[in-house]
C-alpha cells in the first residue's frame, strides 16, 4: 500500500493509536558537497520522496521508527482482512 493512501485508508477503516502515521521533519539534503539549510515538514504521503532523494527523518520519528510503524500497519491490515 503506497504511503500516499495509508492514513486516509487507515482512518476510513477505523485505525487508531500508534499505527496512524504522523508528519516529521526532514534533514536537509546535501547537494554538490554543500548542505542545504532547508528543513521541511514532511507529511506521511511524502515519506517515499524524502527517502528517494536521500534525506532522512530527524523530527519526532526516526527512519527506523517509521519503518517499524509501516510494518505494524501491514500486520494490522492482515488481521483486519482475516476478520472478514
Amino acid at each position: 500500500m503506497p504511503i500516499v493512501y495509508s492514513n486516509k485508508l487507515l482512518k476510513e477503516l477505523g485505525a487508531k493509536g500508534d499505527i496512524v502515521l504522523s508528519r516529521t521533519q526532514m534533514e536537509p539534503i546535501k547537494k554538490n558537497d554543500r548542505k542545504s539549510e532547508d528543513t521541511r515538514t514532511v507529511e506521511p504521503k511524502d515519506f517515499n520522496q524524502m527517502w528517494r532523494y536521500g534525506s532522512k527523518s530527524n523530527g519526532g520519528l526516526s527512519d527506523k521508527d517509521i519503518e517499524e510503524k509501516l510494518l505494524k500497519i501491514v500486520e494490522w491490515i492482515k488481521l483486519e482482512l482475516k476478520k472478514t
